[in-house]
């Protein structure tokens, strides 16, 4: 589905090629994928839609701004790269200093970030240093397939912002890539809509993994129209609006736990879509009506609900959704098949028209 993540003791380098071809990412020692996430601006939280990208590097060539950070800075730092990755106790003190003012962003285990439960690294990670003298100020991590590079983290020393070393940072991966034969070279996630993630679109022209056709296109190809949340909301809106000229009570619902199988592991059958339409069932006993649209196959589902959290009331959340009181539902969900006998023979036309309209 949209969110899995995995714990390989080790990968090879061929199977990381697959895993980064397919969308998933790396984190720390884990393979992951996730097409949604929640973020929080302003004190505001919204689902994204994250968006795997990665830079083509057949005929490629940096733009001139590039080429010149480059050069600027290879001039003034001194550059190590490629060697296996290690977190030692220079890399640890440039960490505190950046945790300092990014305490998102830094590395906050070290021998978890690289290594697997055998205190192994799980992928051939590679690494980066920038000196000044012999005073180290940014490192970064990377991770090494066949034909592939994806880039982990970059640390750096905040009192050399001025420098870009953190975007450098990637510029100067890049280059290892070309030099080294790589065919592609994966920056990570962008978020339509979230601008703090922009910054890797300066590095080149960007492919973007297309969730229905699950094939990389030109970024720059990407309508706003079709980023997948937007997809979701839109069909799930239109929707909503024949249920509501056919008189029946329905509310559309961002639903945030829709990654639960990241921390989860039992058999239950878990609704993972990221937004909901419920309807207002004629005997609410009986069964709780939930459509999502799933971009990956262009279809309508429904469900049957089940609300599971603790100390949760099922008539209590339902009624909850359907009153716009829960506009967010946090509460995690068990998606059943819905029996065609629960519903409405009406309901059913209206979803089998709507599905048509897609």
């Amino acid at each position: 589905m949209f969110s899995r993540i995995r714990y390989p003791e080790q990968m090879r380098g061929e199977e990381l090629d697959l895993y980064l071809e397919a969308g998933w990412r790396c984190m720390r020692s884990a393979i992951y994928t996730s097409h949604f996430m929640t973020f929080a601006k302003a004190g505001h939280s919204q689902i994204y839609s994250t968006i795997p990208t990665r830079l083509n590097l057949k005929d490629f060539q940096f733009s001139k701004s590039n080429r010149k950070l480059l050069k600027r800075n290879s001039s003034l730092f001194r550059l190590e790269i490629g060697q296996t990755a290690l977190f030692d106790a220079k890399k640890e003190a440039v960490n505190a200093l950046y945790a300092a003012q990014f305490p998102d962003k830094a590395i906050d285990d070290p021998h978890n970030y690289l290594y697997n439960l055998q205190s192994q690294l799980t992928f051939d990670t590679r690494e980066l240093c920038l000196y000044d003298k012999n005073r180290l100020v940014a490192f970064s991590f990377f991770d090494v397939g066949q034909n592939s590079m994806y880039s982990k983290q970059g640390i750096y020393n905040p009192d050399y912002q001025a420098y870009s070393l953190g975007y450098s940072s990637m510029l100067f991966e890049i280059n290892y890539a070309l030099e080294n034969g790589f065919q592609y070279y994966y920056p990570g996630y962008v978020v339509p809509g979230n601008p703090d993630f922009d910054y890797k679109h300066r590095i080149g022209l960007l492919e973007y993994f297309d969730l229905p056709t699950e094939k990389w296109l030109p970024y720059a190809l990407l309508e706003e129209a079709d980023i997948p949340i937007n997809v979701i909301r839109s069909q799930l809106n239109r929707l909503q609006r024949k249920f509501q000229l056919a008189g029946i009570q329905c509310s559309v619902i961002e639903y945030p736990v829709f990654d639960i199988r990241f921390y989860h592991n039992d058999p239950h059958p878990f609704l993972e879509f990221p937004v909901f339409l419920i309807l207002d069932h004629p005997d609410r006993n009986q069964c709780c009506p939930i459509v999502v649209y799933d971009p990956m196959a262009s279809v309508l589902r429904i469900f049957d609900g089940r609300f599971v959290g603790a100390f949760t009331s099922q008539q209590e959340a339902y009624a909850g959704c359907l009153s716009g009181e829960y506009q967010w539902c946090r509460i995690p969900i068990i998606a059943y098949d819905m029996p065609e006998e629960l519903l409405p023979e009406s309901w059913w036309r209206l979803l089998a028209e709507a599905q048509r309209g897609i």
